[in-house]
């Protein structure tokens, strides 16, 4: 018995399997003959933007987006995403917009938590402040 990546399927206390095989000319069906439990899954959570190790300007505002989907409930929004800075709530929803920060490296979690209180997150790195670029002489031969 093979097992298939059941990710992307919605879970269940009834599913049930449907087999249809074709040999180019005829076609068999076949269905479990009992229902099963699937198991319901997590959220999958994406940080869209900022890219882990991105770098914002020391006066820059700070722009964070991100994209949550869950196979029962579909995309969430709203209060089910959850947006922490260092640990700290900074807001809800699929964007948040934060003001200049003191020079830094930062951490954004997003947590998304779906209608059967299950929860998943994503975290992303960044830094604040101005790059100091170090010049080296060229060395010809």
């Amino acid at each position: 018995l093979t097992l298939a990546d059941t990710t992307g399927l919605v879970g269940s206390d009834q599913a049930l399997i449907r087999v249809i095989a074709n040999d180019g000319i005829n076609t068999g069906t076949d269905v479990s003959d009992a229902p099963f439990t699937l198991a319901k899954h997590t959220p999958l959570v994406y940080i869209a933007a900022p890219e882990n190790g991105a770098t914002f300007g020391s006066n820059s505002q700070l722009v964070f987006s991100g994209e949550v989907f869950d196979s029962e409930d579909g995309r969430l929004s709203g209060d089910a995403l959850q947006w922490y800075l260092d640990g700290s709530r900074v807001g809800a929803g699929n964007e948040l917009v934060l003001g200049a920060r003191p020079a830094g490296v930062y951490n954004i979690t997003l947590v998304a938590t779906d209608s059967d209180e299950m929860s998943d997150k994503a975290s992303a790195t960044f830094f604040v402040g101005e790059l100091s670029h170090i010049y080296l002489p060229m060395i010809t031969r």
